[in-house]
This record gives structure tokens, sequence and C-alpha cells, in this order.
């Protein structure tokens, strides 16, 4: 596993997560780290150190999310964490997740070609951490990754 500098930060939140007043929290991530939080559907979005990723409504709540997902995909085998680390949110929480993975560790998201476009598939495709995973849209391209993803750390632990 590469030590970095935002794992080092995803160790002190979560820590801090558990202490730290909520201000003083947003202002330790904003102003040490130079984060940014943004409001979206359902969260806050929440990026620093290189990583970004979606999170949930409350910062204390999304800055945990911001660490668990920083150590989830810096690990050494991320897969089996990042499966842990998705299984307890809703769908549309776990396509924001997959999709900021995909982003932050090099994988691939090919959105399905729209009905004016020239060239693409029809399907969306997903690969993150080995995995393909195919679908009509996000959502089901993010089911189809899960479920691949699930079989893969099944047989591995076999």
């Amino acid at each position: 596993m590469t030590h970095d500098r935002a794992i080092t930060a995803a160790h002190h939140a979560l820590a801090a997560c558990r202490h730290m007043d909520e201000g003083y929290l947003q202002i330790w991530f904003t102003k040490t780290l130079g984060g940014k939080v943004d409001p979206i559907p359902g969260g806050l979005r929440l990026a620093a150190l290189g990583t970004a990723c979606p999170g949930r409504p409350r910062f204390r709540e999304a800055l945990a999310d911001w660490a668990d997902f920083v150590l989830a995909t810096r690990e050494a085998e991320p897969l089996a964490k990042f499966l842990q680390l998705i299984a307890a949110r809703d769908q549309w929480a776990r396509v924001g997740l997959i999709e900021a993975a995909v982003i932050a560790t090099g994988g691939c998201w090919v959105p399905p070609k729209l009905r004016d476009e020239w060239a693409g598939s029809h399907l969306c495709e997903i690969s993150l951490f080995g995995v393909l995973g195919r679908g009509g849209d996000p959502l089901d391209a993010s089911r189809d990754w899960i479920a691949a993803a699930s079989r893969l750390v099944r047989t591995e632990a076999a």
C-alpha cells in the first residue's frame, strides 16, 4: 500500500470525527487540506488531496465517507474494501462512489451513447479494479459491476 498524504489525512479525519466540533472539522478540511465542499443532491461532495467523492448530507458524515473512500481506494487489494464501503449505501450513492473511484484510480467509465451522437456504444461500461460492468444506464452498469466484483471476491476468498 502506498502511504501518501491523503492516507494520513484520512486517518486523522476519522479520529477527529469522533471528537472534534463540526465547525472545526470543516475548517481543518478546507484550510489545512485545501479541501472543497460542494452541495450535491442528497449530500455533499468533498474533494481534497486529489480525491473527491460524494458523501452524506452532514459534514461530519461526509468527511468520514471521504476518509473511508481514500483508505478503500488506496488499499493494496482495494476490491473487497471498496465493496464493504458501498454495501450500506443506497443504489444512487453506489453509482456516485463507483464513478468517483473510477476517477480516483484511473478506471474507465463509458456512458451510453446519446441519441444524436455518432460514436459509442448503447451500453454504459465501467472498468474498476480489474472488473467490468455493463448496463443500459449507469445504475444498471453499477449493479452489474457490483455483482461481478462480489463474485470475484467470493472466488478469491474460497
